[in-house]
């Protein structure tokens, strides 16, 4: 699989907005040993994704980057024109629910214009490339059942409705300009709870799982029975592959694909962090539960039903969430511990998925 993999993407020029966050080191690290040249664009990152950013750009996972606000267009644009992409990966956005609430101006900007200006760039090039635009989970109306790309499109929040958003934004430039293609261009991608080494946020229950045990520092719980559909990041990520590999290739797909766990079991917030305190991290855990009402509403229960890119894509899971858990746990042990190079272990566990993905059965 990897040697077909590779032949595929070998040289291909790959545009990622938002290179320097969590999810995008670590595709722009698959996407490198994959043999495919990466362009990077995105702000500088922040003080807790700095470290993580830094060990990729030292190995040279980038060709080239430019520090830029997606919200500005002209920036944009002249970075685009000067390296030519033969792929845009659309992920730079506001990522944060809480902050949502807190900045909701800065989040429908970033999440709206920065949608609009990567589309503005795919409709007025002359080149039909394969764009991919990564919005959430958080897109739906919350239901009681894994939800499907054809239930509603919502948002209570600001950060939710922003990512509804952008799913309504790249499908009317899909219908409007893409369709007269025989095949269209244009896919977004919404990918549940998503955790692995090298997120720093805060208020994101693994990185700060991973604080509590490593730091010493006191986990505080806000929804322990809250419902998330929570997966290894490296899941998603094999997923905008194949979605990108398939437009590359010039076959019918849809407009949009979920991606998420399988949805024959329901985790909690306390689920997970019963496994990691119980079965992984030897009770290492000092956990404070909040009885407090949240200052901030968040939906209490995320399922996703991901049958059709499993049917469309042969997409699938091989990763449990006690293995999800496992790989990440292991990582920052030894980015905390400081007893191994961060940037090897990052490149096993991306060969360990890549091999478990050549094993499953279709």
């Amino acid at each position: 699989m990897t040697k077909i993999l590779k032949k595929l993407w070998n040289g291909k020029k790959v545009f990622i907005s938002g290179h320097s966050g969590f999810k995008g080191v670590w595709i722009s690290m698959m996407l490198k040993n994959l043999g495919a040249e990466v362009y990077g664009y995105s702000l500088k990152p922040n003080k807790g994704q700095k470290h993580f950013y830094k060990i990729a750009k030292e190995n040279n996972i980038y060709k080239k980057t430019c520090y830029g606000d997606i919200r500005n267009e002209k920036k944009l644009i002249s970075f685009l024109n000067k390296i030519k992409p033969d792929l845009l990966l659309h992920m730079a956005a506001q990522p944060l629910v809480i902050d949502g609430y807190k900045s909701p101006q800065y989040t429908f900007e970033t999440n709206l214009s920065g949608t609009i200006n990567i589309l503005e760039w795919a409709r007025k090039s002359r080149v039909h490339l394969p764009v991919l635009i990564i919005t959430s989970d958080k897109c739906y109306k919350e239901k009681n059942y894994p939800v499907t790309e054809n239930d509603e499109i919502y948002g209570v929040d600001p950060y939710s409705a922003s990512k509804a958003c952008q799913d309504i934004i790249a499908n009317s430039y899909i219908e409007s300009y893409f369709r007269k293609y025989k095949y269209s261009n244009v896919c977004t991608a919404r990918s549940g709870n998503v955790f692995a080494g090298g997120d720093f946020a805060e208020d994101r229950l693994v990185p700060d799982i991973m604080r509590s045990i490593f730091l010493k520092e006191k986990l505080k719980i806000r929804n322990k029975n809250y419902i998330r559909p929570w997966q290894h990041v490296f899941e998603p990520l094999y997923g905008y592959l194949l979605i990108l590999q398939f437009l590359m290739k010039k076959k019918g797909i849809k407009n949009a694909y979920n991606f998420g766990p399988n949805i024959n079991k329901k985790y909690k917030v306390i689920d997970v962090v019963d496994i990691l305190k119980k079965q992984i991290c030897e009770d290492k855990l000092n956990i404070e539960l909040s009885g407090k009402k949240q200052k901030y509403k968040e939906t209490q229960i995320l399922l996703l039903d991901s049958k059709l890119a499993k049917k469309e894509l042969k997409w699938n899971n091989v990763l449990d969430l006690k293995e999800s858990l496992i790989f990440t746990y292991d990582w920052y042990k030894s980015y905390y511990g400081k007893r191994d190079d961060i940037y090897i272990v990052s490149q096993k566990q991306i060969a360990s998925y890549f091999k478990l993905q050549s094993r499953k059965k279709i």
